[in-house]
């Protein structure tokens, strides 16, 4: 598990690393709401753009539900953004891709649990300017069943 942890990280750090320029905002803040079975989830996080199809980013996630359970969780998400390959309107952002992160469940009457969570989705965005659009995404896995929000792009 640790190995897998290292090797995402690496990963991250040669997509920034060897990116291409790109001619919009490199850095989208994105924050919002999810659906999840075990309580209400919120979100905050960002991606940034590594050439025109990719965007990596964080996440931190907080959950809090019924019976005292709390979830508090970090992710590191890859994306790749079918927008040129589609030829869609620059006011879409259609994009799929892979997430992995640790996450801590807290319930009041037992001891703190430790996972690492994988997943993947699927998501879009309707810009309604150049710096905000909204946004919802879909996956599946250990890390989310869905979110909608908000993403300011800088």
């Amino acid at each position: 598990m640790k190995k897998l942890v290292v090797t995402v990280c690496v990963l991250s750090v040669a997509l920034l690393s060897f990116g291409q320029q790109v001619d919009k905002s490199r850095l989208q803040v994105n924050a919002g709401v999810g659906l999840s079975t075990w309580g209400f989830p919120v979100y905050l996080g960002a991606d940034y753009w590594v050439n025109q199809d990719i965007t990596v980013g964080l996440e931190a996630s907080f959950r809090f539900g019924f019976n005292h359970y709390t979830r508090i969780g970090g992710l590191v998400n890859a994306n790749y953004h079918v927008n040129r390959l589609l030829e869609l309107p620059e006011k879409f952002d259609l994009y799929g891709g892979i997430s992995i992160g640790p996450f801590i469940s807290l319930y009041h009457y037992s001891s703190p649990s430790f996972y690492l969570g994988a997943g993947l989705q699927i998501g879009g965005r309707y810009y309604i300017n150049d710096k905000m659009a909204f946004n919802v995404e879909v996956g599946g896995g250990t890390l989310t069943g869905g979110k909608a929000g908000i993403t300011f792009r800088f």
